[in-house]
């Protein structure tokens, strides 16, 4: 006998099914659980895909950013969620933090630190280990390129200062903006990190370079030297 599932979304009315009510109102008009439904597509014979998706999401305390932090080996463990329905959630994260960082101007003005961390959100913002990245400016503060100079565990990273003022000097920039990320969501700075904008600060006064920030990217907040918050 066929095990039905009373519960399933074809079963709906036709404006509560995710698919059909993002072709008549438009993605905007769904729940984060309606669209993460329409990627995983089917639930199980005891649930549907929309209470499968809610389930995804209460394991991450409703939050897409903890989500996309989630390997394809942690997905799995969330029962419902097999290799297809995790990869496919992955790939979706993924492309998404790739438009969030190519949704920016070719050369974006970083004149303040809110500028400085949308731009590097996309970088930084679900690692589970530390990175930092140098933004090299030019003389109207544009950004001219910004690149890894250093990666390390979940609490540190090693950086080389060298490294850093021959990228600036390489790509002929006369600024630079420093940045990193906290994995345990605490922007707060660290001794070590107020002595390696020390250093920084330094050795651009010796090749007259503009400091422009030091941001600390931990999550969906973050902290700068420059506003000292």
């Amino acid at each position: 006998m066929r095990n039905l599932n009373s519960n399933a979304i074809r079963n709906w009315a036709e404006n509560d099914r995710p698919r059909e009510k993002l072709e008549k109102f438009g993605p905007k008009a769904l729940t984060d659980a309606e669209l993460l439904a329409i990627l995983i597509q089917t639930g199980t014979p005891q649930e549907s895909a929309l209470d499968l998706a809610r389930k995804v999401l209460s394991k991450v305390e409703n939050k897409l950013y903890y989500l996309g932090r989630k390997n394809i080996r942690e997905l799995i463990e969330i029962k419902g969620i097999g290799p297809a329905k995790a990869i496919t959630i992955a790939a979706a994260m993924e492309l998404a933090g790739r438009y969030s960082a190519h949704h920016v101007d070719d050369k974006p003005i970083i004149n303040n630190s809110q500028v400085a961390y949308k731009i590097f959100y996309p970088e930084l913002h679900n690692l589970s280990h530390e990175e930092f990245w140098v933004g090299i400016l030019n003389y109207k503060l544009q950004l001219i390129k910004k690149c890894c100079i250093g990666k390390g565990g979940m609490s540190s990273a090693i950086v080389d200062t060298r490294l850093i003022f021959h990228e600036v000097l390489l790509h002929k920039g006369t600024g630079l903006l420093l940045c990193h990320n906290h994995p345990s969501g605490n922007p707060q700075p660290s001794v070590e990190d107020r002595r390696l904008t020390e250093r920084i600060r330094a050795g651009c006064e010796i090749f007259d370079i503009q400091f422009s920030d030091h941001i600390i990217i931990a999550g969906q907040s973050y902290y700068s030297f420059s506003d000292g918050c």
